[in-house]
């Protein structure tokens, strides 16, 4: 029972975090089209990636969970980088984590 509740919040928060995400990308691709940025405008979601190992390890001893995020890596056009899918899905799966923490259940971010 306890994972069909887990399963289902995952899938709401999903739903509701789509259209946030949605708003960023928009964000983004707008000042990417600015011609006069040199820089471009990023947005940082935590994985264990960025964890050193003691990290992991306090991060792990509260949890056994890990939220892995799943996308392709191919060709999107010259704009987008190769790794655009994996790179929303791990935005996706940080507004799930947030939702999660709310929710009192804490959670590791997984590389894609």
């Amino acid at each position: 029972m306890k994972k069909i509740f887990l399963f289902a919040l995952l899938v709401s928060a999903l739903f509701f975090s789509f259209e946030r995400f949605s708003e960023a990308q928009t964000r983004i691709a707008q000042s990417k089209m600015n011609k006069d940025s040199v820089s471009r405008k990023t947005i940082k979601y935590p994985t264990m990636l960025d964890m050193t190992f003691p990290e992991f390890e306090a991060a792990a001893a509260k949890t056994d969970i890990a939220l892995l995020p799943i996308g392709a890596i191919e060709e999107h056009g010259s704009h987008l980088p190769l790794g655009t899918d994996a790179i929303g899905t791990t935005a996706q799966v940080f507004y799930v984590q947030k939702y999660l923490r709310d929710a009192r259940v804490e959670t590791i971010i997984a590389p894609p």
